[in-house]
């Protein structure tokens, strides 16, 4: 009886096999020629293909730079298949493992079940682009510091608490994407990331920002929208490559002047934060957006108390509960010079071409590779 009960089971799983099989031999899982590259797209399902592949051809995968799997697939299938990675794809240079291709019935994008990465993949020794958005990261696998010709990291919509110091040693990196994390601080190691010239934190927790920073010698963009900052560090003001840097959203009361002498700086966002005022230098600079800051509103004097006056010339002594009782003052009309000319759009990524996705962060593949599905 059970042996009847199983025949079905086993013809489905037949079936199957045999169906995946057919999309293996045509072009739907598919090898695809970029060039003189090899591109293995599995996205969908692609586990149980690249464990079959990896059977049955094995020299053909030899020549495979790219691989794009999902990171919806079960967690067990997905660490088997890419424990077999490093052995059979060894000239592997894009490894994309994105979550997010999946919405619940409220539309909301589901993250995929990526927690982590095997230590096996520190041998991908040629492995320069590397992929892992919208998963579920609470820490960043052990196994990318070791892959020293990393030149782009996408870890955006995880939930990274914090980076470790060992991401100091990715002297290679040239593009890091942590937007939509959960970080609250940076590594001091970060500014050991010479190479890198484009950097996004936003979406953060942050609330300080590293000296160290200022050791990015060569980047070009910062994003550190919507984070909790308060102050930023002077040391900002030695990015003498930096020309975009977008500060929007958090609660920042100074800035420091030594940004007006950026040299190439095109674009410094500070919108919607708490300045009451900002250097002369920035405030007359073409391309800062001030909007939304409490410029040029004084406190109102409090109400006079009963008793009698003050001496002439006496200071008065304004209480902490006296300020946060007083009303705001009107704003003033916005001054045209702190008004920004339109924002370009955002430098061209080495792994262009980059395309947007559901939920709006930037994703890129290398030139001539298949670009991330969203």
């Amino acid at each position: 009886m059970a042996a009847v009960e199983e025949e079905p089971e086993r013809r489905a799983a037949a079936a199957e096999d045999a169906a995946d099989e057919d999309a293996d031999a045509g072009s739907g899982a598919s090898l695809l020629p970029a060039g003189n590259r090899l591109s293995l797209d599995l996205h969908s399902g692609g586990c149980r293909r690249l464990l079959r592949l990896c059977a049955r051809h094995a020299p053909l995968l030899l020549r495979v730079e790219f691989l794009q799997l999902s990171g919806h697939e079960d967690p067990r299938l997905l660490g088997a298949a890419l424990a077999q990675v490093p052995r059979s794809l060894p000239q592997l240079r894009s490894l994309v493992l994105k979550g997010g291709q999946h919405w619940d019935a409220l539309g909301t994008c589901r993250p995929g079940s990526l927690t982590t990465l095997p230590a096996s993949l520190s041998g991908l020794t040629r492995l320069a682009h590397l992929d892992l958005s919208f998963n579920s990261l609470e820490t960043l696998p052990a196994c990318i510091p070791r892959l020293g010709r990393l030149a782009a990291l996408l870890l955006s919509h995880n939930r990274l608490s914090e980076l470790p110091e060992a991401l100091g040693a990715l002297s290679a990196l040239t593009f890091l994407s942590v937007t939509h994390n959960c970080l609250r601080a940076l590594p001091l190691a970060l500014g050991a990331l010479s190479a890198l010239q484009r950097l996004d934190l936003s979406e953060n927790r942050l609330d300080t920002l590293p000296p160290e920073v200022g050791g990015l010698s060569s980047l070009q963009e910062l994003n550190l929208a919507s984070n909790r900052l308060q102050s930023l560090p002077a040391s900002l003001a030695g990015l003498r490559s930096l020309q975009i840097l977008v500060l929007h959203s958090n609660l920042l009361v100074s800035v420091p002047a030594g940004l007006a002498r950026l040299p190439l700086l095109a674009r410094l966002d500070l919108r919607d934060n708490q300045l009451q005022e900002v250097p002369p230098e920035l405030l007359d600079a073409p391309f800062v957006r001030l909007q939304g800051n409490p410029l040029g509103e004084a406190l109102p004097a409090p109400p006079s108390p009963p008793g009698p006056p003050a001496a002439p010339g006496m200071p008065r002594l304004l209480l902490t509960s006296e300020l946060d009782s007083s009303p705001p003052g009107p704003r003033p009309p916005p001054s045209p010079s702190a008004t920004a000319c339109g924002c370009r759009s955002p430098a061209s990524c080495p792994w262009a071409p980059m395309t947007r996705c559901s939920a709006g962060s930037w994703s890129c593949s290398p030139t001539g590779w298949p670009s991330s599905r969203t």
